[in-house]
Order: structure tokens, then C-alpha cells, then sequence
């Protein structure tokens, strides 16, 4: 593998491109995933790292993607991407952070709820979730 002096450059300028998207709301997450975003035909991909994990359409149909449930429970925390009608469709663990994730829902016309789920709640979500990205 050669060393390529434009990789020094490029990184920074890639990452601080990312961090811009973030706050305007076009992208939710770190540079490297995972993070949603847009992309065509109105869906919701979900990347990590150059491959994009999943595509969710967009709508309020039973298994579009309707909303963002932003969950805490106990020393965990994590995003949900859910239906209308409450059921999960995706599963992102770990930090997220909330004024970010609610630019992001506001300009994608998604619904925002930030909770503290008990363990049933809890539990009920992860046995519903059909797909999730560490």
C-alpha cells in the first residue's frame, strides 16, 4: 500500500463535510457510521463505513419509516427508526445526540420521541427489531 500524501487533505476536508451535513440536518451520525441520511427515491439509508447497511422507504404505510424513538435505559442508550405504528425497523445502539437527531427529524418530516424505557419497553423493542447495526 502506497502513502498518498492527498489522503492527509482529503480525510480532514471529507470529515469536516460531514460535520456541515450534520448540522444542517442532511445526516444523522459520525463520520464512518453509522449514519443515516436521504438518498433517492425517497428512503432512508443507513451507512457504515462506504456500504449502506439499509434502505427504508420513507412513509406512513406499515414498515416505512414514520419515526425516530431516541431511548434510554439504564446505562444504555440508542436510536430506533420505527413504522407508524410503533414497530421497529432498525436498531442503532450507542450515543446519539439529541439536537442533532432532532435536525435531522425535523428535516425529514419524521416524528421525534426521546424516552426513558423501562425493561419490558426495552426488551419489546429489541424482539421487534428486524435489523440493527453495531
Amino acid at each position: 500500500m502506497a502513502f498518498s500524501p492527498a489522503l492527509l487533505l482529503l480525510r480532514p476536508a471529507l470529515a469536516r463535510a460531514h460535520r456541515w451535513r450534520v448540522g444542517r440536518g442532511t445526516i444523522l451520525g459520525p463520520y464512518g457510521g453509522p449514519y443515516l441520511h436521504r438518498g433517492s427515491l425517497n428512503k432512508l439509508h443507513i451507512t457504515q463505513g462506504n456500504h449502506v447497511v439499509a434502505k427504508l422507504r420513507l412513509g406512513e404505510s406499515p414498515g416505512q419509516v414514520f419515526s425516530l424513538l431516541l431511548y434510554r435505559y439504564e446505562d444504555l442508550t440508542g436510536l430506533l427508526v420505527l413504522d407508524r405504528f410503533g414497530r421497529t425497523l432498525h436498531h442503532l445502539p450507542g450515543p446519539w445526540s439529541p439536537p442533532d437527531v432532532e435536525r435531522f427529524a425535523k428535516r425529514h418530516d419524521l416524528v421525534l420521541a426521546v424516552h426513558r424505557v423501562s425493561r419490558e419497553e426495552y426488551l419489546a423493542f429489541m424482539k421487534s427489531a428486524g435489523e440493527a447495526t453495531p
